[in-house]
């Protein structure tokens, strides 16, 4: 599993969210997430990445890697 999905399974699991609820939540395909969180698609698309960083309300940064701070800035919209 790429850290894409570690991170979406990890933060999925602490918001009590099972896989059809963050589906539903991001207007995504349940294929879609088990795929990334199973490893069989590394790196989700622009717009997945964005539907799931809203839905989990975390940072796109965060779920890439590239920080290990969840929260979203202050400045962000």
């Amino acid at each position: 599993m790429g850290i894409f999905g570690a991170r979406v399974r990890e933060v999925r699991k602490s918001k009590g969210l099972n896989v059809p609820k963050l589906a539903k939540a991001s207007d995504l395909d349940q294929g879609t997430i088990y795929n990334l969180e199973l490893g069989y698609q590394k790196w989700p698309s622009t717009y997945t990445a964005i539907r799931l960083a809203n839905a989990l309300d975390v940072s796109i940064d965060y779920l890439v890697g590239r920080t290990e701070r969840k929260e979203l800035p202050d400045d962000c919209p």
